[in-house]
């Protein structure tokens, strides 16, 4: 079953960027959207950036959720250790610090955090495992250093909410440089399923508190005609509403398509009600 995962993992990062689909964009034009793969071990900037993109899009109310409480965001780096054993000792050692670091800024961090997991391939194949985290304050950073058993260095300030999501975009589509097959075939293996992005707010409690951010700004045609089809039995002459976002962001996409059919037989007859009548252009 890896076998396989690992073949078509590959096969995808051969082709990343080559395909196209056919979407419609806010300006309602039709353009052509090159198709990514979105694999941790691809090495293409415009993948890692449309990977950054789209963990944007799945995890908007999260995003939301830190950007209203993380009131002076801060970035620190947990060091942690090179590894030089078998790719499920450190897979294993992986999950285990992480669910360590959770707990231990469950406890310290005074906002609010989220956790990135970073793997540095080095030159003799090992790999270096540390922990990039953004939160608004840590209590007692040496006894968090302490409690650790590593170094925890201060990064920067993150200023803004636009340095807040680009420092998302940045750790949640960051790929190390992987210069052959078999590098990123062993990166494939390491990372498969890997939980390596860990926010302390729920999803579903980050939902019931704040729309999901999406950053989609196109849709695929055949998505639309989908939509327009299925409402097709209740048009009307004048047009129907067809949704196709339950929260869209009015200004960077519009909330709905409006449909006029050229040539369509009225489906009210005059017995009908009065709601009918004015539908039918009666009074």
């Amino acid at each position: 079953m890896k076998n396989n995962y690992l073949a078509l993992a590959y096969e995808h990062i051969e082709n990343c960027g080559s395909k196209t689909v056919e979407m419609v964009n806010s300006q309602s034009n039709f353009i052509d959207v090159p198709v990514f793969c979105n694999n941790r071990a691809c090495q293409s900037p415009e993948c890692n950036a449309h990977r950054g993109k789209l963990h944007l899009k799945n995890h908007g109310s999260q995003v939301s959720y830190a950007e209203h409480y993380i009131k002076s965001p801060k970035s620190f780096v947990f060091t942690g250790w090179v590894l030089n054993c078998s790719i499920e000792d450190i897979r294993e050692i992986a999950r285990k610090q992480l669910i360590r670091l959770f707990e231990l800024l469950t406890k310290q961090s005074k906002t609010t955090f989220i956790i990135y997991t970073e793997f540095k391939l080095k030159e003799d194949g090992s790999y270096y495992l540390h922990f990039h985290v953004v939160t608004g304050s840590v209590g007692d950073i040496h006894l968090t250093a302490t409690l650790w058993g590593r170094k925890v260095l201060y990064e920067y300030p993150v200023k803004s909410s636009e340095s807040l999501i680009k420092y998302i975009k940045k750790y949640t589509g960051k790929s190390p440089v992987l210069n052959n097959f078999e590098a990123q075939k062993e990166y494939l293996t390491l990372t498969y399923k890997l939980q390596m992005c860990r926010y302390d707010i729920p999803r579903k409690k980050a939902e019931m508190e704040f729309k999901i951010n999406s950053l989609q700004t196109c849709y695929p045609v055949s998505l639309i005609v989908s939509e327009m089809n299925s409402v097709n039995k209740r048009m009307s002459e004048w047009g129907e509403y067809v949704p196709y976002l339950d929260n869209p962001p009015n200004d960077i996409i519009p909330s709905c398509v409006y449909v006029y059919p050229t040539v369509l037989k009225s489906k009210y007859k005059s017995s009908k009600n009065s709601k009918n009548k004015q539908l039918d252009g009666g009074d």
